[in-house]
């Protein structure tokens, strides 16, 4: 496994959704404890996921969910950055 197999397959997004077999989500996780530029990625799919899931709990769906998600996650990055 590498990070091109990781962003060509999605792996990010079918972790945080739980989308993946035992053996593709070892082998994921494992790949993941020695990169860590990988889970930043990870976390980061895993703020903007939530944040879409927010958005259309929220009545907005489509490029709107995907708007609000990604202002929202903008304003995270910001607070937490300090910027």
């Amino acid at each position: 496994m590498n990070i091109e197999y990781i962003h060509a397959n999605y792996l990010h997004e079918k972790y945080v959704l739980n989308q993946m077999d035992v053996n593709e989500q070892q082998a994921y996780e494992a790949f993941l404890r020695n990169h860590p530029e990988a889970q930043t990625e990870l976390e980061s799919a895993r703020r903007m996921i939530e944040a879409i899931q927010r958005a259309t709990e929220t009545g907005f769906s489509g490029d709107e969910a995907i708007m609000f998600a990604f202002e929202e996650n903008k304003r995270d990055l910001a607070r937490v950055s300090g910027n």
